[in-house]
Order: C-alpha cells, then sequence, then structure tokens
C-alpha cells in the first residue's frame, strides 16, 4: 500500500510537471542516441522530456540523473 502511495505522488507530479512543459525537447523513446541527446541538453542547459512506453527501460531512465 505504502509503495502505492508514492507512485501515485511521483506519477502526479510528474504529469504536472509535463502539464507545465513550455518550448521544450521531446525524446521518443530510450536508446543509445537518446541517451546521449538527453546527456547534450543536460549540459546546454536545455529542457527536455523523455517519453518511454516499456516499464523496464523507464525503470533505468528514473535511475539516470538527467
Amino acid at each position: 500500500m505504502e509503495g502505492e502511495l508514492l507512485h501515485s505522488f511521483k506519477k502526479r507530479k510528474e504529469l504536472k510537471m509535463i502539464k507545465n512543459l513550455n518550448s521544450n525537447y521531446i525524446i521518443c523513446g530510450y536508446s543509445g542516441v537518446a541517451v546521449q541527446i538527453a546527456e547534450e541538453l543536460k549540459v546546454t542547459n536545455r529542457p527536455f522530456v523523455i517519453v518511454e512506453k516499456d516499464p523496464a527501460h523507464c525503470k533505468l531512465l528514473e535511475e539516470k540523473t538527467f
């Protein structure tokens, strides 16, 4: 139960952040190229979001510090 509640709060925070995005880059899918692009965008202080539907890839993305 506690894990579900935490997941719900995290998901709500993410959706709020996405809703407020403006003039950002959208990276579709998780791949080596996507990671390189995300790292470059972070280094150059450009806002971005990565959209991924595979739960295993989402877990990997959550562990990265973009």
